[in-house]
């Protein structure tokens, strides 16, 4: 399995390849095909990405001489695979990726499901009643009490019997 690492350096892994897209504009064509998420992303769209309001002369063959290079990098790292990660159509182009083979999809998807669980209150260890602010309930991390220990949380502090304020010279 091959996995892409867009977050920083933009890198691509096997068990036992680890691949860094150098090049500004395969980083910019590999990131804007994987954001895509399986989803065909337009020559047109990938012209504005790449070159923005000025293209080449000849962008679709600029376009496809990136494309191939993407193309020729997949293959060397994955051989075994049966077909190409990277479909073309007339009109578009599609890389075919799970969330478990992408870092910020897998990020996402984890931050999401953290978010999803019934909320637990950390000190007693017990189910918080649920705040209806939606379809899910979540705590307020704000101005919880629970963060009060932390240096500059703005949380009123006992006072310190040892601490003496300091006097302006």
């Amino acid at each position: 399995m091959t996995s892409f690492l867009v977050l920083g350096t933009i890198e691509a892994r096997t068990r036992t390849t680890v691949q860094r897209i150098t090049g500004v504009m395969k980083q910019t064509l590999l990131a804007a095909l994987i954001a895509a998420n399986n989803r065909p992303v337009t020559i047109e769209a990938l012209s504005e990405e790449l070159w923005g309001p000025t293209p080449p002369a000849k962008m679709e063959n600029a376009l496809q001489a990136q494309v191939s290079r993407i193309r020729r990098l997949l293959n060397r790292l994955e051989p075994e695979r049966p077909e190409s990660r990277l479909i073309t159509t007339v009109s578009s182009y599609r890389m075919m990726v799970s969330w478990s083979e992408v870092d910020v999809l897998s990020f996402e998807r984890t931050v999401n499901v953290i978010q999803d669980r019934p909320c637990t209150d950390l000190r007693t260890r017990h189910p918080r009643p649920a705040q209806r602010t939606g379809t899910v309930a979540r705590p307020d991390l704000r101005r919880s009490d629970r963060w009060c220990d932390l240096p500059g949380s703005g949380c009123p502090l006992p006072a310190n019997p040892h601490h003496r304020p300091r006097t302006a010279l």
